[in-house]
């Protein structure tokens, strides 16, 4: 009999690593059945193999093999399930391998839908880790591809979603939201005919998870409504765009509408989930690659693979929006020369040759900008404004051209009624650009006097952009099209730019082929790109169709080199701005970021050409006399302790005399060395040390000043601020014999990134530039020594609160990892008020943190609870503000409703906080759910009564009150209703558990008694039976005369 496989092999085909060891430990298991035993037999020697971990492995891989490749696979799930030990934990983790490896697409079609069987299984078994698992499997239902093993592996994964809707996918938030993106995503590419009974499943499945747990789904954030745009035509999505617009709170009580939605960043495990692990792998090596050839060998593999096939297109607006918000690079990776990720976008836009998909592949870029906060990545809109530049600079004038325009018309009409906020946006987002002194983004703004800053300055959406662009301009007079900006609202002449219509997206209506005229002035555009309002009737998503003529051709250019071809005869020749034609550029003359910035000289030193002009390095300033030959023998030492020697003598000159202009003086000869030692701290432990030695504020202003020169060299004033840092730091603990060190010496640190940042020109925002500074060098300090940023902790609370107060990147450090002393004393200093964390930014920190590890969630409940514990005006604020009680739910997040339980047993009950916590049973999507958060609520009434019974019935009562003055009116809303039934079943099933208390202290108490019967009247029930035989016949008058 020929060997049972598990992948499709050739002849020259090595046997996988995971097929042998596991077809070997079958063979064992196989062995076993065919000896004759018995079912009983059977088990029992699968039973004494548990104890061993070696053969419990063989024992669970043999039957894991028996159960992919046999007939009838229920026996064998039943011997496992009676020898399993570990909740499945061994059978998850090969599953899983099995799914990410490379060779997944290798797999035997029989094999894969069995294992997703299998993985539904694991589902009912509640299996460990079993979240992860059907992660990897939604990240293999591929995008944009329709092959029918493809489609049976999508229909097969839905099936298995659809039966486990409530039981699972209600209960696990996380698994809910990624299933709906999944297949959100999908239905765009299963609109044949052939798909139509899929697709139906497929739309019937995201709205009955939209309508029915939209507090859920709304937290996947901006990226949600992108895709929806993309399903605007669909009947079914039609009614929800209806909803979603002019309805919001039918979706869910707290949400306020489309404006909040898109203000939400799509955190990086949605777009990750669109990306098959194998192609995640492929363009992290793409990204890896410092060598054309070795770039252009792996992108065009890619393309070949992934892009071959007929509808493959749309996966590029994935990968773009992966490459967005998902890669962002170091420091150190943007300084070297790996490929960017603008070139790799601007191969992924000119792969989409499609009219309809390309406007979708640019809307991926730019979608970002439309909603950009100033607290958001700027890696986020990085890709954009670089792709723009080097466009330009390439003197492809079509390509930067579409750019910009697509940007402009997104801006006035991707959403007519968020116009001005999406206009206020990308404000913001191009302020933030002109502002972030980093050489990459330094040559944008010297192009003012050229067609790309005047092409900017003509959109109009920058109202400060283009003074900042005409001040970085050599002419005195401003360009034309500069000075007829003075506001916000587009001045367009009609001539200023060519008549190219604006690309199109999906669109509720249909889009005519005629091309939309460019705006005359002081007009606003109008895009072909807008969200649905009330769509055509019949229309369908096909018949989104536009014109781009001159926006999608000539566009199939590659970045890696920066190479342009010359104009055909046919074309006209493009100017450069000058006037004159464009240089030609090849491989031969391209000049390298390296050798543009370090000139290499003989004695094996390096400076920068951009600290000191070509004429101070032959002759020296007259004034620096006072210095000696030091200066010159520091530049020219060839060995580091020869300039270790020399530079504490230059650095106490420096200080003693009154030189002007010093530190840019003496730059160009010790900052190089200085900023090339960096990383061995050499040569910059001898300037810190010498800044600890100076007393006054004159000789430190110049020391201060020599740092940020020191960080002008390659754009290191990062890598400065964190060195300076971690010296004050070290410093610190050495003067100290403290667990938890006091250092004041931060002052310098602060006083260093105020000199860096407001010595640069151009900040706007010089709150947001500090507060991202401050937060990369703790996440480098947490990196890099993490003993030691915990031992300053409170140091750095002090001294920096600023940025640590309500700043979730702080938060987290803080949890991640901490220490048992350092949980004590931080709620020890939390609870006497000595410091605070959260302030009033409760939300802004718990809704990420339910994404953080257990253990990270339960640390900060703790040190939630000993800031607002025991705080009335506190905990309601947090109960009230915070949209955390929406998303908790004791199978996902059990370590907030513990932490909660321990706040509320702090501070007495109130109707507020009683009515908010009610919101829990509100929220419960199914019985077993409810069931658990009258649990939750019974037990906070009970934490509450302990503390004081008289308190509680008081409080009970006075809500019992209200809730019944609220129902007389005719127009109750149904939320009312729902409140005071909850409220019922809570003190019934109260009183099932402790009849005497209830009884004593409740029930024979009349106005409780009476609050109680008037709501159970109003609602339509009746008491219960023992409820009135506890009442006397004279009690029970004397109520009713009361009522």
């Amino acid at each position: 009999m020929a060997r049972m496989t598990l992948y499709k092999l050739d002849e020259l085909d090595e046997p996988k690593v995971y097929e042998n060891e596991m077809h070997e430990a079958y063979i064992s298991y196989d062995n076993l059945l065919k000896r004759g035993n018995t079912e009983v037999d059977v088990q029992n020697a699968l039973l004494d193999k548990r104890s061993d971990d070696k053969k419990y492995k063989e024992t669970m891989y043999g039957i894991l093999f028996a159960i992919l490749t046999g007939k009838d696979s229920t026996p064998h799930f039943n011997r496992m399930c009676v020898c399993v030990r570990d909740q499945f934990g061994v059978i998850v983790d090969r599953l899983r391998a099995l799914m990410e490896a490379a060779d997944f697409h290798r797999l035997r079609q029989p094999i894969v839908i069995k294992m997703l069987q299998l993985i539904e299984k694991l589902i009912e078994m509640d299996a460990k880790e079993i979240d992860k698992l059907v992660e990897i499997a939604l990240r293999q239902a591929a995008g944009s591809n329709t092959t029918q093993a493809n489609i049976e592996y999508c229909d097969t994964l839905l099936g298995m979603l659809e039966r486990n809707r409530i039981k699972y996918l209600y209960k696990r938030g996380k698994m809910l939201r990624l299933s709906l993106y999944t297949y959100l995503r999908l239905i765009r590419d299963h609109l044949d005919e052939s798909f139509d009974d899929l697709r139906r499943r497929e739309i019937n499945f995201c709205i009955r998870l939209m309508r029915d747990q939209f507090h859920h789904c709304k937290l996947i954030g901006r990226d949600l409504v992108r895709l929806l745009i993309d399903v605007a035509s669909i009947t079914e999505f039609r009614d929800f765009w209806r909803d979603l617009l002019y309805n919001p709170q039918i979706l869910d009580e707290r949400f306020d509408g489309l404006k909040t939605l898109v203000r939400m960043p799509t955190q990086s495990v949605y777009l990750t989930n669109r990306i098959s692990p194998h192609l995640e792998r492929l363009l992290t090596a793409i990204f890896k690659q410092d060598s054309y050839s070795g770039y252009r060998r792996r992108w065009q593999w890619l393309r070949d693979k992934y892009f071959s096939r007929p509808g493959s297109q749309y996966l590029a607006v994935d990968i773009i929006r992966y490459i967005v918000c998902v890669i962002h690079p170091t420091n150190e990776m943007l300084r070297s020369n790996l490929v960017k990720r603008y070139q790799i976008i601007a191969e992924l836009i000119s792969i989409t040759s499609d009219e309809i998909i390309r406007p979708s592949a640019l809307l991926a870029l730019f979608y970002d900008w439309l909603f950009w906060k100033a607290q958001d990545n700027i890696m986020n809109i990085e890709p954009a404004i670089l792709l723009i530049m080097e466009t330009f600079e390439s003197r492809n004038w079509q390509y930067c051209q579409m750019l910009i325009e697509f940007l402009r018309y997104e801006a006035y009409g991707f959403c007519k009624p968020l116009s001005e906020d999406i206009k206020k946006s990308v404000d913001a987002a191009m302020e933030t650009v002109l502002t972030q002194r980093r050489s990459r983004f330094d040559r944008f703004g010297k192009l003012a006097t050229n067609k790309l800053g005047n092409a900017f300055l003509r959109i109009g959406l920058v109202g400060k952009v283009h003074k900042k662009l005409c001040a970085a301009s050599t002419s005195n007079t401003p360009s034309k099209a500069a000075s007829n900006i003075s506001s916000n609202t587009l001045n367009t002449p009609s001539s200023a730019l060519p008549a190219v219509p604006p690309p199109s997206t999906f669109s509720s209506t249909p889009i005519t082929n005629s091309a939309t005229p460019v705006p005359t002035n002081n007009s606003t555009p109008t895009p072909a790109s807008t969200l649905p309002s009330t769509p055509a009737p019949g229309s369908t998503l096909n018949s989104a169709t536009g014109s781009t003529t001159g926006l999608v051709t000539g566009v199939g250019f590659h970045l890696a080199k920066m190479v342009v071809s010359p104009a055909t005869p046919s074309s006209p020749v493009p100017m450069d701005v000058d006037g004159d034609p464009p240089k030609s550029y090849t491989n031969s003359t391209s000049v390298t970021k390296s050798s543009k910035i370090v000139k290499k000289v003989n004695n094996g030193t390096s400076l920068s050409s951009s600290i000191v002009p070509p004429a101070e390095k032959t002759s020296k300033d007259a004034s620096l006399w006072i210095y000696g030959k030091n200066l010159e023998q520091f530049r020219d030492a060839t060995s580091l302790s020869v300039q270790k020697s020399i530079l504490p003598i230059i650095l106490d000159t420096f200080e003693k005399h009154m030189v002007e202009d010093a530190p840019k003086k003496i730059s160009g000869y010790i900052v190089p060395a200085i900023r090339e030692s960096m990383t061995k701290s050499d040569l910059f432990t001898a300037v810190m040390d010498k800044l600890w030695s100076l007393d006054s504020e004159s000789s430190k202003s110049k020391m201060l000043e020599l740092l940020r020169l020191i960080g002008d060299v390659d754009n290191g004033h990062a890598l400065v601020s964190f060195q300076v840092l971690l010296s004050c730091l070290r410093k610190a603990q050495e003067e100290s014999k403290d667990a938890f060190f006091d250092a004041p010496n931060l002052k310098v640190y602060k006083d260093l990134i105020n000199y860096q940042l407001e010595m640069s020109n151009g900040y706007e925002d010089l709150k947001f530039v500090k507060k991202q500074r401050v937060h990369e060098d703790f996440i480098s300090l947490h990196k890099s020594n993490i003993m030691l940023f915990q031992r300053a902790t409170f140091t750095i609370m002090e001294y920096l609160r600023e940025y640590c107060m309500g700043e979730v990147t702080f938060v987290l450090l803080l949890v991640s990892k901490i220490t048992p002393i350092l949980s004590y004393e931080l709620q020890i200093k939390l609870a006497r008020n000595q410091c605070v964390i959260f302030g009033d930014k409760y939300d802004e920190i718990l809704v990420f943190a339910l994404d953080w590890d257990p253990i990270e969630q339960y640390v900060l409940f703790q040190i939630l609870n000993a800031e607002v514990g025991g705080r009335v005006d506190r905990v309601e604020k947090m109960l009230t503000t915070s949209s955390i009680l929406r998303a908790l739910d004791r199978s996902e997040n059990p370590e907030p409703l513990i932490g909660l339980l321990d706040i509320l047993r702090t501070v007495p009950p109130t109707s507020l906080i009683i009515s908010s916590i009610m919101y829990l049973m509100s929220n419960a999507s199914d019985r077993l759910q409810k069931q658990c958060s009258l649990e939750f609520v019974i037990t906070a009434f009970q934490q509450w009564y302990r503390n004081s019974p008289e308190t509680m019935r008081a409080v009970l009562t006075n809500y019992m009150r209200e809730l019944s003055e609220g129902m007389k009116n005719n127009n109750t809303k149904e939320s009312t209703k729902e409140h005071a039934g909850n409220l019922l079943d809570v003190i019934i099933s109260w009183y099932n558990d402790s009849k005497a208390e209830i009884t004593e202290n409740f029930l024979k108490n009349d106005e409780f008694y009476s609050s109680i019967k008037r709501i159970t009247q109003l609602l339509g029930k009746q008491l219960l039976t023992d409820w009135l035989t506890i009442r006397t016949p004279e009690t029970n008058t004397e109520a009713e005369d009361g009522k």
